[in-house]
């Protein structure tokens, strides 16, 4: 990966990720010559990142299955629940990123362990099904199914008949959260981190980050060539929620964004959308941050304790 011109003006601790990667060296994901290779380098990258943070959670983990339509076998979830468990605890659904063809539940488990014992909140992580073995919209119907199921099923997963349940997830995931809070009724929250509102891949950041910050945008026009059949796909509003006609009665929205990152002309444009349609939007910018932070916590750790902090306030404030 080629090092930004700009480098020096970045946030240390993005400096030291970027450098870190392009002495490493190797082929990027979008470059493996089939599915297997391209996701082995994905799971490779957050284990070392995983074991790097060597992380010790203070709460319990389960493993679920949600009945599903969609899937004969149902939709695998982890269940990560704090130690003491509050008696009405906040139920926040966890979707990863990844493009929706790379990430799983393991690459985002440090992330989930640490939400868990900072928020005290109940978070589940959800398996949905990746493309191109699964191509759009199976990774949100997937998404919406295992949502409606955490809220009928609240007091299974260990919250209480008055647990609020919020939707959180970052870049591909960040979408899914942010499809949900228009298509399930009863979301309490959604948390956006540097997610995916418009697969035109138009604005202007995608000129300004599109190589050297981490994730480029030929990595995003590969995701979109797993994800989509055909590119009158991309502007179906499930697809790009930016192209919604509707905002009003979304629930309350946290938008955390990386300055640095191709997504972020379009996530701003989102929060603006949601702020004009009277929905309480708040965001937290992380200047000089690149896509992708949230996984490298050991690294971008300026950056992920204050992801975790705003987070924190906004559940408190609308969770509870």
């Amino acid at each position: 990966m080629p090092l930004p011109a700009d480098i020096d003006q970045l946030h240390p601790e993005t400096q030291a990720l970027l450098r870190a990667a392009a002495e490493k060296g190797g082929k990027g994901y979008e470059e493996g010559e089939t599915m297997e290779e391209s996701r082995a380098i994905v799971d490779a990258m957050c284990e070392d990142s995983n074991k790097e943070a060597n992380y010790q959670f203070k709460g319990e983990k389960q493993i679920c299955t949600v009945p599903s339509p969609h899937c004969q076998d149902g939709i695998t979830v982890w269940v990560y629940r704090p130690k003491p468990c509050p008696p009405s605890p906040t139920i926040l659904v966890y979707f990863h990123g990844g493009g929706f063809v790379v990430g799983d539940l393991r690459s985002h488990d440090t992330v989930v362990k640490t939400l868990v014992d900072t928020t005290g909140c109940i978070v589940v992580n959800v398996n949905y099904r990746l493309a191109p073995e699964h191509k759009f919209p199976a990774g949100i119907d997937d998404s919406v199914t295992a949502v409606k199921w955490v809220m009928a099923n609240k007091e299974k997963l260990g919250g209480s008949g008055t647990s609020k349940v919020g939707v959180i997830g970052d870049s591909a995931g960040g979408h899914l959260a942010a499809t949900i809070a228009h298509e399930v009724p009863g979301v309490a929250l959604q948390i956006l981190i540097v997610p995916v509102t418009d697969w035109r891949m138009q604005t202007d950041s995608y000129k300004r980050y599109s190589e050297g910050y981490f994730m480029s945008a030929k990595q995003m026009e590969w995701f979109a060539s797993k994800f989509f059949t055909s590119d009158a796909e991309r502007t179906d509003p499930r697809a790009s929620p930016l192209l919604r006609s509707e905002f009003q009665n979304l629930p309350p929205a946290l938008y955390i964004a990386a300055s640095h990152d191709v997504l972020v002309d379009e996530g701003k444009a989102y929060a603006e959308k949601m702020k004009a349609a009277g929905v309480h939007t708040e965001t937290l910018m992380l200047e000089g941050v690149v896509h992708g932070y949230i996984i490298f916590p050991h690294v971008c750790k300026e950056a992920f304790d204050a992801t975790l902090k705003k987070i924190d306030d906004f559940v408190n404030t609308y969770g509870r």
